[in-house]
């Protein structure tokens, strides 16, 4: 069950400090987790959860919440709190979320509600959201490298309707992963995921960040067919 973590910090999270080498000088992402349910078909139903060791201000983007909300969709349960070095705990509510107009690239949705969390040098943060929303993607893009390492990933999802659901993980070096399925429901777990670093000839960017892609297709398509079809969907959301 995806669930807020405690609200004290844990002895080796007080021990963490940068490691530069491996792309942490600002933070680490110590855990992300998500369950997608969309088995009705016809709503989908997400729980999400982030927990972070911050070591700089300079990486005060990862206190900065996105909630993308297609049409119809509501947050049903959030919590959001940093775990301060002196081991006060700064609680950021959820009538503190405000909606942002502008949505960016990859967001799903029409508005984004934001808020962003108290971040300071050696602390911890935690927060995680509920939404349901009566969108229900045909493909859904998740990168797996972002600006700063992440040590443990999981997605769980359940497809609904009568197309089929389907992942494929990214064949990239130092991506440690594994995909599970349980009946219908799809699991993808990964560790020790690498910080995403610009290099002079690297790939174009949305590649370079080793995208999980998390589609529907039709039991009945053709392999030719349907690498068309999600190569045209997966061109729009660029």
């Amino acid at each position: 069950e995806t669930a807020p973590d405690p609200r004290i910090m844990t002895p080796e999270e007080k021990t963490l400090v940068p490691d530069p080498a491996h792309g942490s000088r600002a933070g680490i992402i110590l855990l992300e987790e998500t369950d997608r349910n969309d088995a009705s078909g016809q709503k989908r139903h997400t729980t999400y959860h982030l927990r972070a060791k911050v070591f700089s201000e300079e990486e005060a983007e990862v206190g900065l919440v996105r909630i993308p909300i297609p049409d119809w969709g509501v947050v049903r349960k959030w919590w959001g709190w940093t775990l301060l070095p002196d081991g006060k705990v700064v609680e950021t509510k959820k009538s503190e979320l405000r909606a942002d107009p502008i949505v960016n690239a990859g967001e799903e949705g029409k508005k984004v509600l934001t808020v962003r969390l108290k971040v300071v040098p050696g602390c911890v943060i935690d927060y995680g959201y509920e939404t349901e929303d009566r969108s229900v993607p045909e493909l859904k893009i998740v990168n797996l490298k972002r600006d700063v390492p992440v040590r443990e990933f999981r997605y769980h999802w359940t497809p609904g309707g009568k197309s089929l659901g389907d992942v494929r993980f990214p064949k990239s070096e130092g991506l440690e992963g594994a995909v599970v399925r349980e009946g219908r429901s799809v699991v993808v777990t990964a560790k020790n995921l690498p910080a995403f670093v610009k290099e002079p000839w690297m790939p174009p960017e949305p590649l370079a960040r080793a995208p999980l892609i998390l589609y529907y297709h039709d039991a009945d398509a053709t392999v030719g067919t349907f690498w068309r079809g999600l190569a045209t969907q997966m061109s729009g959301t660029a």
